[in-house]
């Protein structure tokens, strides 16, 4: 255990520092950064602590292991996430860049209200369609509602869940208009409507994490297009969406009668369980790759291409996401679209190709961390809003998720993104040559 604790200090130390390498704010260091606090400090903490209990640490944070085991194998995991960490300053030293953030450029583009507003209306169609094919899901507040013991009657309503993205991507363009000074009022008044119809579904449907991801993104949005990009506001973001996704969880366990000592526990158990970076999972992964499962030798990348053909026309599709593998192989969940375990960064690359592939990916994937936010100096509105867009699920997928998850959701942000780009988007007047321009700007 103390061997563990070294190790960490120097993992967040490292980390820490990479974030303190330009003198703007880079939220993608700074947003990898908080996840290893939470994943590498918090929740050892309670392991180490117990707390609030041991049976319950064991049985509902590390299981399928023991907190012995926990500790012995504890040390491997932690330097890679070392490596990880040292990558991740590399890349932030090389690529450090400008000084400031500088504004974006005056002649930015614009995006039409009109054509927008129907754009929302095809998303708020969605998000009720969605709600009225599932009404088991508002009654129960749980999206196990939805799971199934045989993967061929598993239908998880992709073409309404990648409509109902279009609530979630106006916001972005609103924020593009309000930059430009176009049309200010309608545009905030819209991107009110559009966020909290995405903030509704989101919490009806019970994606938790969805709540904190969607505000973050807003926000690093707004800070990049609009205002200097400040931590405080950062935090109250991070803090909003987490109470709401804590609300969530009680509210869930209210629904279910469940009294307050198991209550507790539950929540205990949600702030220090499977998502984002953890240590229990990756442990009982490696062993049962080892024991069980076998090398996949890349198949969890090679599956999300089968990911984008909707059930509808491919009906016998038995590939689901590598979570409900973990879930069911590691964990014994035989549910479709419940109990999902996503794997992390080093479980899913131990998942395809062992200890060299996790030494390979933990590098490239430090570095990538520790450049990405380079993105954020571009004088293109379009740019920084792709990287607003997609920023927070990198750092989440990559680290607690996995790469072929981020893959997914990257594919559907950009199409979507991109279908409201071309179709909303006002020509912009070339300064220079006085000319229509549809350039990025």
């Amino acid at each position: 255990m103390i061997l563990y604790f070294i190790l960490m200090s120097a993992v967040l130390y490292v980390a820490h520092l990479s974030t303190r390498k330009n003198r703007w704010f880079a939220p993608g260091r700074f947003l990898v950064f908080v996840l290893l606090v939470h994943g590498l400090l918090l929740k050892p903490l309670i392991v180490a602590f117990e707390v609030p209990s041991k049976e319950i640490v064991e049985s509902l944070i590390i299981n399928p292991i023991n907190s012995d085991y926990y500790w012995e194998k504890s040390w491997l995991i932690i330097i890679f996430y070392l490596i990880f960490a040292v990558s991740m300053l590399v890349g932030a030293v090389l690529f450090s860049g400008k000084k400031t953030v500088s504004r974006v450029n005056s002649n930015t583009i614009r995006f039409e209200i009109s054509l927008i507003w129907i754009f929302y209306f095809i998303g708020l169609a969605a998000v009720i369609q969605f709600l009225v094919l599932n009404p088991e899901l508002i009654a129960t507040g749980s999206k196990n509602s939805l799971a199934t013991d045989d993967i061929t009657e598993y239908f998880g309503f992709g073409a309404l869940r990648l409509m109902e993205l279009i609530c979630f991507m106006l916001p972005f363009v609103l924020i593009q208009n309000i930059a430009s000074h176009y049309k200010v009022k309608q545009s905030w008044r819209l991107a009110i409507i559009s966020s909290t119809t995405h903030i509704i579904f989101l919490y009806l449907s019970d994606q938790r994490g969805g709540l904190l991801f969607s505000v973050l993104s807003w926000a690093i949005s707004y800070n990049l297009l609009i205002a200097p990009i400040k931590r405080k506001l950062f935090l109250y973001a991070m803090v909003f969406a987490l109470a709401l996704g804590l609300f969530k969880t009680f509210n869930r366990l209210s629904a279910d009668n469940v009294v307050d000592i198991q209550a507790t526990s539950e929540v205990v158990a949600n702030i220090a369980g499977k998502n984002f970076v953890e240590i229990s999972k990756t442990i009982s992964t490696f062993d049962a790759v080892d024991l069980k499962i076998g090398y996949m030798l890349g198949g969890t990348y090679l599956d999300a291409l089968s990911i984008f053909i909707p059930r509808t026309f491919y009906p016998t599709k038995t590939t689901v996401n590598l979570d409900t593998i973990v879930g069911r192989e590691v964990y014994g969940c035989e549910a479709v679209g419940a109990c999902g375990v996503p794997p992390g960064l080093l479980a899913e690359s131990y998942l395809n190709f062992g200890y060299v592939w996790v030494l390979i990916s933990t590098i490239i994937i430090g570095f990538m961390v520790g450049v990405i936010d380079k993105l954020a100096l571009s004088r293109s509105s379009t740019i920084r809003n792709i990287y607003a867009i997609n920023l927070v699920y990198f750092g989440v997928s990559i680290m607690g998720s996995s790469v072929a998850s981020y893959l997914t959701q990257t594919i559907f942000h950009l199409v979507v993104f991109g279908a409201i780009y071309i179709i909303c988007r006002k020509p912009t007047m070339n300064l220079a040559s006085n000319k229509f321009s549809i350039a990025l700007k």
